[in-house]
């Protein structure tokens, strides 16, 4: 028995500018932490060679790829000719919130392959083949900061060249700095999970293209997120609030106002109750908000948001791993 874990992530700055319609024009690049919620998955040998079980929201019984239905599990099992595995996956927070769920899995998944049979995969290639995986075989509408960021853990800034190229640069922190981010970090559910990201990017996508306002303020989001990298580098963490609030305006301006419509008053009421800084995750339509919120306004801030789902977050630094390995018998 094998269990693989990988870290969701918190987009701060340059959100839409990895979408590959903006990367290969203009280039882009994002600051994001990946956190301490994940998603895990067990693998194991079937005793049963001809057959693999596949336990996720569903239970999938096959003995040949092509009869799958989850399309990554489809795609992977397919791209290494598997057969004869039972692999089960449980998340500490559902699909559609914003927070790269479905690339942790992909990456959690092609790490586990990884591992059962000996590739030798390092994180950059399991964050390419991720991104090949979701987006070249299977033309999701999705960019490609989720599957570094879990794939590497930490704090980074991720640039995107024109080529498709990912550069990862991480942002060395301090044990006070990476201390302050976990006493300050909140996730608040703006309303219920929202829809898949490829659906919600694909509306974000045709704005972007159709909206000149919105294309500057994606290329901005993107500068922000290099400025921003460099600004912590010097200043240290505590600029971060500041930073924040900048990304969230200019994110108004690079999103349609139908996505932003169920975050805006969690936003304000948090703002107004405590924090120092909020910012919409994802492309919009649910998931979650994420807050700064210094300590001594923390009590003032969770009655504030009694009515929503709170959770208290931190920076993860190990990237995808493997946590548990029953020795062989």
């Amino acid at each position: 028995m094998i269990v693989v874990r990988a870290p969701f992530r918190v987009s701060f700055l340059g959100g839409g500018s990895d979408l590959p319609y903006f990367y290969r024009e203009h280039g882009g690049a994002v600051l994001s932490t990946a956190i301490n919620r994940h998603m895990f998955l067990t693998g194991r040998e079937m005793y049963n060679k001809d057959q693999s079980l596949l336990k996720y929201s569903r239970t999938e019984a096959v003995s040949h790829f092509s009869q799958i239905q989850h399309p990554i599990f489809r795609e992977v099992f397919r791209m290494y000719e598997l057969k004869g595995l039972d692999i089960g996956v449980s998340s500490d927070i559902p699909a559609g919130s914003g927070l790269g769920s479905s690339s942790s899995f992909t990456v959690a998944l092609l790490a586990l392959v990884d591992k059962m049979k000996r590739l030798g995969l390092s994180r950059m290639e399991i964050a390419e083949l991720a991104c090949h995986i979701e987006i070249d075989k299977l033309g999701e509408t999705i960019g490609k900061q989720d599957q570094f960021a879990s794939a590497f853990g930490g704090m980074n800034l991720l640039t995107f060249g024109r080529s498709g190229s990912v550069t990862v640069e991480p942002c060395l922190l301090g044990t006070g700095e990476l201390e302050w981010l976990s006493k300050t970090l909140y996730l608040v559910e703006a309303d219920g999970i929202g829809r898949a990201a490829g659906e919600m990017l694909g509306q974000v996508q045709d704005h972007v293209r159709q909206n000149k306002s919105a294309f500057q303020a994606t290329q901005d989001l993107a500068d922000l997120a290099i400025q921003g990298f460099r600004q912590i580098r010097i200043g240290g963490i505590q600029v971060l609030p500041e930073l924040l609030n900048e990304a969230w305006r200019l994110k108004k301006l690079a999103t349609p106002e139908i996505l932003m419509s169920s975050a805006t008053d969690v936003m304000e009421a948090g703002m107004s109750d405590g924090a120092t800084a909020a910012k919409l995750l994802g492309a919009g339509g649910g998931g979650f908000v994420l807050f700064v919120v210094e300590p001594l306004e923390q009590s003032r801030f969770i009655r504030a948001m009694r009515e929503y789902t709170v959770l208290k977050i931190g920076p993860d630094l190990s990237g995808v791993s493997v946590i548990y390995e029953e020795e062989e018998k």
